[in-house]
């Protein structure tokens, strides 16, 4: 009998981390180096949150080469964090329910992004769907105290463990707000649904 071989699982997550997240760029430039391939083209799947959630959707949803994402990722970190991370702003944002950083600036980088890489602004997850060539990805948001994610592919229980018909600006978006840093996200039409 012949035993039938599978090729292994090929699974990258990214953490996040601010722009600690260019670590995370640098290495996959290195695999870049060492294979010749974009990172889209070495994994099945890839999951981030925070900046690694970024990370993935610009590197494996949108396939911007690691080249240009490092470039496009120092451009977003100067315009998104533009200076006011010091301790006082932290407790000030903290203590009046605001945020460090502008979610508006984050929005509309994600979305030039999103529209020079993919035709259009308004691209939802689900339109990129995993296929020969776009790994299966997911970026990891929080709603009620519970992970969500968000994801480019269904499964068989619908939309019970992720969202895929949502804008890739309203992930990015969700995946990095943090209490403190970016305002939350209201994504859906009839709860409003909350992730932060």
């Amino acid at each position: 009998m012949e035993i039938p071989t599978v090729s292994p699982l090929r699974i990258l997550t990214i953490d996040g981390g601010g722009l600690r997240g260019l670590a995370a760029i640098i290495t996959l430039q290195q695999l870049k180096s060492k294979t010749g391939k974009e990172p889209h083209e070495l994994f099945d799947f890839m999951c981030g949150t925070s900046t690694g959630g970024l990370i993935v959707l610009l590197v494996c949803l949108l396939k911007i080469p690691i080249e240009e994402c490092k470039d496009l990722y120092m451009s977003f970190g100067k315009k998104v964090f533009d200076g006011s991370t010091g301790m006082l702003s932290m407790v000030s944002a903290l203590c009046t329910g605001g945020s460090m950083h502008s979610h508006e600036v984050l929005e509309m980088l994600v979305k030039d992004a999103t529209q020079k890489w993919s035709g259009s602004e308004s691209r939802k997850l689900c339109e990129l769907p995993p296929n020969a060539n776009t790994p299966h990805i997911a970026v990891v948001a929080v709603r009620n105290e519970t992970p969500s994610f968000f994801r480019n592919y269904s499964t068989d229980d619908g939309e019970a463990s992720g969202l895929t018909d949502v804008f890739i600006w309203q992930a990015a978006r969700a995946t990095s707000a943090a209490p403190g840093y970016f305002d939350s996200i209201q994504i859906g039409m009839s709860n409003n649904e909350t992730f932060f």
